[in-house]
């Protein structure tokens, strides 16, 4: 049975897994993602494959970014600032030659959903991903949404306020990512001291009312946003 090397590549961390065929997970791990240079980033992800390259018969990407996957080539490359105008499979293959297939992140999550998780059933849907900022795409007819420029779908750039409306501050992906979470925890503490999710929700987990309030209206504002696009996809007149 073939194995694979997959890797879901955040703002936040690197998560890669060894899977087999049948989705079989055999063993899995993470590590930061280097937020500095490209060069560091290739070689996190090659030192990753050098300990499984002679077990592997490919590598899975899943990444932030405008990713056109035939070609394996990124337009931009979302908080990785250094992921722009890329192609990044070929330079991968420089560094892990082996055969590479690389996605947007919301897209690969909603491709996975589709064929093996809760949307095998769905005609029209959305796939929201919580993490350093926000991702998602919309399926319509059962299929991952991308439109000609592969951007279509996306929904990680919403606007929540009108004010500086065409900066990142303003965008669903700024405003409820974990920089979101941590200003409406800060805004309930009424500090500046930084503290990061770990820390939130252990003083959550300790009942500490604050922090649960600042919790509770951050899921509150993603709720709203979630409605919003329930309402133009999804509800019945």
């Amino acid at each position: 049975m073939n194995t694979y090397l997959t890797f879901d590549v955040g703002g936040s961390v690197i998560k890669y897994a060894l899977i087999q065929e049948d989705l079989t997970i055999i063993e899995k791990a993470s590590v930061p993602t280097p937020m500095d240079t490209l060069d560091n980033f290739v070689e996190a992800i090659g030192s990753i494959y050098d300990k499984y390259k002679d077990n592997i018969e490919g590598i899975a990407m899943s990444m932030p970014g405008i990713i056109d996957p035939n070609r394996g080539y990124q337009y931009t490359g979302g908080s990785l600032r250094y992921i722009a105008n890329l192609d990044t499979v070929a330079l991968l293959q420089q560094r892990c030659p082996i055969n590479i297939t690389i996605g947007n992140d919301a897209k690969c999550a909603a491709n996975a959903e589709i064929g093996y998780g809760s949307l095998q059933d769905i005609q029209n849907g959305a796939v929201v991903i919580l993490g350093t900022g926000i991702g998602g795409c919309l399926i319509k007819d059962h299929q991952v949404h991308t439109g000609k420029h592969f951007s279509a779908g996306e929904f990680s750039f919403i606007k929540t306020d009108y004010h500086n409306a065409l900066t990142w501050d303003s965008a669903w992906c700024t405003s409820n990512g974990i920089n979101g979470l941590l200003a409406r925890v800060q805004e309930q503490l009424e500090t500046d001291e930084k503290y990061n999710g770990i820390e939130i929700f252990e003083m959550a987990n300790k009942g500490n009312e604050k922090v649960i309030a600042g919790i509770i209206q951050f899921a509150f504002e993603i709720a709203t946003q979630i409605f919003n696009i329930h309402l133009i996809l999804i509800v019945k007149r």
